[in-house]
Order: structure tokens, then sequence, then C-alpha cells
């Protein structure tokens, strides 16, 4: 827990990422740019987080364009460093970058044979959202020294999203094109 911070400062925290976190993650792709930009300026100004990224950031020399460079260039090789602190500072500041030169996700998906901007940033979201949201949440577990169960509900599944003992719960995963056949499965199952 940052020093002089209060559990409800804590919990606050915890709360704004998981909900910047879950939108980044999961919200509709027309918003992306949104929710990353929210993502980002919490990460750079939240004192929690900072308390995590501040000292690796002053530990290891990263450089994004040119991991950008090559994942969208001849090459389209996508590569991340061997060790783990390292490469969880170079996802956040790829994260950062896009946010900064937003064309980049057009490049990298290209170069990686998509087409359609759902499909890019969902390539995007996989290669270097998700790995970097997971290992930050559990960062900041560990961080905010955490033995209050609401408090460890921030970085879980939301329990809406549980479902109950009598309840059954089915993701159909489509490409847009499918949306039709898929709306006629989900009458049918519902």
């Amino acid at each position: 827990m940052p020093e002089n911070s209060t559990k409800e400062e804590v919990l606050n925290s915890l709360r704004t990422f998981k909900n910047r976190r879950d939108a980044l993650l999961h919200e509709d792709t027309v918003a992306f740019d949104h929710h990353l930009e929210r993502f980002v300026a919490f990460c750079r100004t939240n004192a929690l987080v900072q308390k995590i990224l501040r000292p690796l950031q002053n530990q290891f020399d990263t450089d994004p364009d040119a991991w950008w460079q090559e994942a969208s260039g001849p090459s389209n090789r996508i590569y991340f460093p061997d060790n783990a602190d390292h490469e969880f500072v170079l996802r956040y500041r790829i994260i950062e970058n896009l946010e900064d030169n937003p064309q980049r996700l057009y490049h990298l998906g290209i170069a990686q044979g998509m087409t359609n901007l759902d499909d890019r940033i969902g390539l995007f979201r996989v290669v270097v959202v998700r790995p970097f949201a997971d290992e930050l949440t559990h960062r900041l577990g560990q961080a905010a020294d955490l033995a209050m169960p609401e408090a460890r509900a921030m970085q879980t599944v939301p329990l809406h999203r549980i479902p109950s003992p009598r309840e059954v719960k089915i993701f159909l995963s489509h490409k847009s094109v499918d949306k039709p056949l898929v709306y006629r499965y989900y009458h049918t199952l519902k």
C-alpha cells in the first residue's frame, strides 16, 4: 500500500483500475480509443500503479518504437523480452505509445494480415493489453497487501458475470459477419 494511503483510497484505486481494465478489454471496439485513453491516464496518475511501474521504468530501458517497427514491418515479428519485469514495462510503454500514435494499430493489423478494425483491436488486446492487465492486477494485489475480502473482489471476475448455481452462461464467439446466424443460436438456446 502506498505510504499515507487509507484503505478506502486503495479500494477506490482498485475499483477504478478494475473498471478501466474491464472497459479496455471487453467493451465495444467503437469506443476503444476512449477506453485506452482513460486506462493510460489512470496508470500515469494513480499512486498505487505508479508505485509498481516507476521503479521498473527506471530499471529497464524500453523502446516501444522498435517493437512497433518490428511488429508492423516486413518481418511482422511480435516479440517480448525474456525478463518478466522488462516484458511488463515494455507492454505498458507499447500501450502508452499507441495512445499517442493510434495509427500504429492500423499498421500492426495490416502486417499481421488483418483487414478490419475489430480484428486489429482484438489482436492488440490479446497480445499486449490482456497480459499487461493480468500482470498489473496481480502486482496491484501484492502492492496493496490485500487482507480485506472486498478489495480482493475488485481484482476478480465481476459478480454479475458469475452464474448462479441454477444458471448456465454460454458465450457465443463469432465474427461480425456471422451475427445473424449467431442470433438464431442465441434465441434457440434462450
